[in-house]
């Protein structure tokens, strides 16, 4: 909005109008790429959906995946779906990229400890370099776990995951972290185990390029050295890969 502005292009006032009426309007059909009913897949585009969408102006929309019908809607239904979602968004046609907080919540937590989860997993997605998906997963103890990527990676890293038997079995590598953090293999110190154990799960993607790109980018109130940053990346990986790849 600023260039179009400072370029002459629109008023500050005109350019606003515009863009907030491009996203609504793409609100509106982003109601019908939500994920489909089970019961109504290949139906019309007036079927049900797996989900809700809330516009809540200007570039902010609060979407509630569910499902009340068999099969149970699971966490790897919302993975494959946000494999997708990269499309889905450039469909507005506008030059901004979008933050995305995901929130995994256990059943028996109240909804206004759900919604806040969403916003902290949101600006997450912001103050870790944009244009990227939190997934977090919210136990009813109240504790959450969250793993932070670019759009770019996620199918990538989360299909790219093979156990040490050539399948994907993520209790392998869960497990591995479990014994090296209760070993303090991990410290801030170097992050060479955590950067090997990546390389030895995901043996298709070149580890250190992935690592570079998938790490928190520009997060300034975190006072972590960078092997630090990398340890925690990577051990919030196979934690979250854990629950929602399974």
């Amino acid at each position: 909005l600023k260039g179009m502005v400072d370029r002459g292009e629109k008023s500050e006032r005109d350019a606003l109008h515009d863009f907030s009426k491009a996203m609504m309007n793409w609100g509106k059909k982003f109601k019908y790429r939500l994920p489909e009913a089970i019961h109504q897949q290949g139906e019309s585009q007036n079927r049900d959906r797996d989900g809700r969408i809330i516009y809540a102006g200007g570039d902010d929309f609060l979407g509630v995946l569910y499902r009340n019908s068999n099969p149970k809607l699971t966490a790897l239904d919302c993975l494959n779906w946000f494999y997708t979602f990269p499309g889905i968004w450039e469909k507005h046609e506008q030059a901004i990229t979008v933050s995305v907080g995901f929130v995994w919540a256990a059943p028996g937590v109240p909804q206004r400890d759900v919604l806040q989860h969403c916003r902290e997993a949101e600006q997450s997605a912001k103050s870790s370099g944009r244009d990227r998906l939190a997934l977090r997963i919210l136990f009813n103890s109240g504790n959450h776990l969250e793993w932070v990527c670019p759009w770019s990676l996620l199918q990538p890293i989360l299909e790219g995951y093979r156990d040490r038997d050539g399948g994907k079995n993520w209790t392998h590598i869960y497990n591995d972290v479990a014994i090296l953090e209760s070993r303090h293999a991990l410290s801030f110190e170097h992050s060479s185990i955590a950067r090997a154990l990546f390389g030895l799960y995901f043996p298709n993607l070149k580890s250190s390029d992935t690592i570079e790109v998938g790490i928190p980018q520009n997060d300034e109130s975190s006072p972590k050295t960078d092997n630090a940053v990398i340890n925690d990346w990577i051990i919030n990986l196979a934690k979250v890969g854990f629950h929602l790849c399974q």
